[in-house]
């Protein structure tokens, strides 16, 4: 099976579309360089692929670069090649060894005991279990 199948819009790896307004229902597989705003069902960021822009998705799956801000409802999956930097918001994150994030970054999640929706110290660590304790002298509660 083809990661093109169930494609509605493809973007290849030579191609580069900027400035532009792109609405898909279905999946956008992105290979080639995107900028402008962007709005679909599943992204897919292929390792070579690079969107920038304001990107609005239900379901992410980000193998190459993403600038700017990405938001997404649902699941944004960032593996060992993806880098994301901007404003990153999603419903639920997987994140791939290597995978980097760096910006602001909330979940749309309704997590007690987790202020606007922003991560805090102590919840990323309960999330993580107890390989993730304090260092000596840190604040469990503080923000980031």
């Amino acid at each position: 099976m083809s990661k093109l199948d169930g494609c509605e819009f493809y973007l290849g790896e030579n191609s580069t579309i900027e400035g532009a307004t792109l609405e898909v229902t279905g999946t956008a597989q992105i290979d080639g360089t995107f900028s402008g705003k962007l709005k679909s069902t599943h992204l897919a960021v292929g390792e070579k692929g690079r969107v920038s822009g304001q990107i609005v998705s239900e379901t992410g799956d980000v193998e190459g670069i993403v600038e700017e801000t990405i938001s997404l409802s649902g699941k944004l999956t960032v593996r060992s090649t993806g880098r994301i930097k901007g404003e990153i918001s999603y419903g639920s994150l997987e994140a791939h060894e290597g995978a980097q994030l760096v910006g602001t970054i909330n979940t749309q999640n309704d997590m007690a005991g987790v202020s606007g929706g922003r991560s805090s110290i102590s919840n990323v660590r309960s999330m993580l279990g107890e390989t993730a304790k304090p260092e000596d002298g840190e604040d469990e509660g503080s923000e980031y």
